[in-house]
């Protein structure tokens, strides 16, 4: 039996438990509208978080969002370096920095 590694989390849990997803977003939604950071800063720190981390999938799935946004890629590769030497190691940056620019390649999004 194989696994399709390519499936977020939401997805892979929504197969299972669909109203669990529906409130997990709906309290995701509410996280990331609720202050006073607007939309953009907020998912550039989750999208950060999954770089420290190294969360391949979800840092690409967060970074396609950013690309929605028009968020440029320097921004998202600068808040990646800022992590360096204080949550992350050279390998995590240099790793997310890659993944960064396969995202963008991928789409064309904002330089």
């Amino acid at each position: 039996m194989s696994t399709d590694s390519t499936k977020t989390p939401t997805v892979r849990i929504g197969e299972v438990n669909d109203k669990a997803i529906e409130l997990y977003k709906a309290m995701r939604e509410e996280l990331l509208t609720s202050g006073p950071l607007d939309r953009s800063t907020c998912e550039i720190i989750v999208t950060t978080g999954f770089a420290v981390l190294g969360y391949e999938l979800s840092f690409k799935v967060h970074t396609r969002r950013l690309i929605s946004m028009n968020v440029p890629k320097a921004a998202v590769q600068h808040a990646v370096l800022a992590t360096m030497g204080a949550t992350t190691v050279i390998f995590q940056t240099a790793q997310a920095l890659r993944w960064i620019d396969e995202v963008y390649d991928d789409t064309d999004g904002p330089a």
